[in-house]
């Protein structure tokens, strides 16, 4: 077992590997005295000292000690830091994302406001805890992040929003229903992208909040194409 290598490794290394080194310097020191080659006592003392150093190293590097073994507890990793823009959606799923570039139908642009970010992003959040399911809105201002779930007769939908903060007075998102649904037959009005029916329902709160999207260089790419 990796336990049993490790301590017979250390036992080794403590009974055979410094014991030796030390008798090494103590032989180098007794040369220089003899020879009074103080120079020789010194490469060759650093030298050694080195080779101790390394041995420590080496040693913990290759048999780290487990953390219930060395100290008890588990180690623990700092949390990652959020991301400053939503993920894009798996092609097919009900969910749009301004991050979908890729996929016209799960696409959606930026939310654009007028107001300071701080009125913004306050006037969202109310409007999300208007709508949401109890104790699932999580807001976070300092630094733009707001989420909630919102409910509807076939389901709930998650939604992110994250507020870009840099004079831009734009706003990423997406919204994902938990359970994927076959999207809507088709759109009929001039213009419009079939897609799954989270876009009608980001676009319905897009409008209680009274903001606008935002025209970005995607939507001038896509043209819409007839199948025969």
């Amino acid at each position: 077992p990796r336990e049993t290598m490790s301590a017979k490794a250390a036992s080794f290394l403590a009974n055979r590997g410094a014991p030796a080194i030390s008798r090494r310097i103590e032989r180098v020191s007794a040369r220089a005295a003899a020879t009074g080659d103080a120079g020789y006592a010194s490469r060759r003392g650093r030298r050694e000292t080195l080779a101790g150093s390394l041995l420590g190293v080496g040693t913990s590097f290759c048999f780290p000690a487990r953390a219930d073994e060395s100290s008890g507890t588990s180690p623990v990793s700092a949390p990652d830091a959020a991301p400053r823009r939503p993920a894009a959606c798996t092609t097919g799923t009900s969910c749009v994302s301004t991050s979908s570039f890729r996929t016209p139908a799960n696409y959606l642009p930026p939310w654009e406001y007028v107001e300071d970010d701080a009125v913004a992003f306050a006037k969202l959040e109310r409007a999300l805890r208007g709508r949401a399911v109890a104790d699932s809105v999580r807001a976070d201002a300092a630094a733009g992040f707001v989420a909630a779930s919102l409910a509807y007769p076939d389901g709930v939908d998650d939604y992110e929003f994250y507020f870009k903060n840099d004079g831009s007075k734009t706003v990423l998102f997406k919204a994902q229903s938990r359970v994927n649904k076959a999207s809507p037959p088709g759109c009929f009005t001039p213009g419009c992208i079939n897609g799954p029916r989270n876009r009608s329902r980001v676009e319905e709160l897009r409008r209680d909040v009274g903001w606008l999207a935002f025209e970005t260089d995607e939507d001038k790419k896509w043209v819409p194409l007839l199948l025969h």
